[in-house]
């Protein structure tokens, strides 16, 4: 991702509490935002779940 590397992501991730940071291969933050990837609602679902 351009706007936000690995190592950025996972900086961030851990400064958040109950943070899950997953990488899904092949996409990026307008990916996520626009194309809504069948891998980013499994993984959201699977977090949502959890609570």
């Amino acid at each position: 991702d351009q706007i936000l590397t690995h190592e950025a992501a996972e900086s961030v991730a851990a400064g958040i509490r109950d943070c899950r940071w997953r990488e899904i291969p092949g996409t990026n933050h307008f990916t996520i935002v626009i194309g809504h990837p069948p891998e980013t609602t499994a993984a959201l679902r699977e977090f949502l779940g959890e609570r």
